[in-house]
């Protein structure tokens, strides 16, 4: 939601009150391969804590690399992995401690057939979030493991559940509430299902049909039934607001000001 300018949405969100942000993927890995990416990262660092501002968690790669990690080619699994390695081990330059990952996507050129097209996906994601979860141990980062949107492995709660215990120590789930609304599952149910596995969270609204990134109260989702839900199983780990990259100085203010509201309605609501 920031943009290209860092320090000022720094600046605006500390006079909010707000503390605790994602890094988007876009800002973490924009040098990604050069011999500046760690320096940079550790300026990302330094700039935060000069706001008193923490870096709750990085969201990892994620589009073309989602449908590399199940490739059958096993070569380009392994960049892809390797990829999500240099990620990993960079994540504490930032001060922080967990990424958010995508599981893998089935490819779009491979045709198996329903059947064992759903049985692939499953053991490819199984293989790769075993290798990741070791990574994570190496590091000591958190791997949350993000829901998806329909007909992708990871959008059904099973799907989380079934890579988490994996190795529950290192691997959590990131509890998307805008793509839980669209697959038609109601998100305090799924709070409820899955609270002691909630490693981070994206916060967002919409309209049930389309992802739209708005903030809570404007889309279908039952944000009283939701807030109770997460202060009912004491979730640890603070609300991430995933909104709309594209928006003007005015709009993103104009946010900023609504979501000061929205904690406040927040706080206001009891288990």
């Amino acid at each position: 939601m920031y943009g290209d300018d860092l320090e000022y949405f720094l600046r605006k969100i500390t006079q909010q009150g707000i503390r605790d942000i994602e890094l988007d993927f876009r800002r973490f890995g924009m040098y990604e391969g050069s011999d500046e990416w760690n320096s940079s990262l550790k300026e990302i660092e330094e700039l935060a804590s000069s706001y008193s501002v923490n870096i709750q968690q990085v969201h990892g790669i994620f589009g073309e690399i989602d449908e590399e990690l199940a490739s059958p080619d096993l070569s380009v699994q392994r960049h892809a992995l390797e990829r999500i390695l240099q990620w990993i081990s960079r994540i504490p330059l930032v001060g922080s401690s967990n990424i958010i990952l995508h599981p893998a996507r089935l490819p779009r050129d491979l045709n198996l057939g329903w059947e064992k097209s759903a049985k692939y996906i499953v053991e490819k994601n199984r293989a790769v979030f075993t290798q990741i979860s070791r990574y994570g141990e190496e590091y000591g980062v958190s791997i949350s493991i993000e829901n998806m949107t329909p007909t992708r492995f990871g959008s059904q709660i099973p799907d989380l559940i079934s890579l988490v215990e994996i190795n529950p120590d290192v691997l959590g789930i990131c509890l998307d509430t805008g793509h839980l609304n669209i697959c038609r599952i109601s998100v305090d149910d799924a709070i409820y299902s899955i609270g002691h596995f909630i490693t981070a969270t994206h916060i967002h609204d919409n309209n049930g049909l389309e992802d739209q990134h708005h903030p809570p109260f404007v889309g279908s989702i039952d944000w009283i039934k939701v807030v109770r839900a997460f202060k009912t199983i004491d979730l640890k780990v603070p609300f991430v607001m995933e909104l709309s990259r594209t928006v003007t100085d005015e709009h993103f203010e104009n946010i900023l000001s609504l979501l000061g509201r929205i904690w406040e309605i927040f706080r206001r609501i009891s288990p």
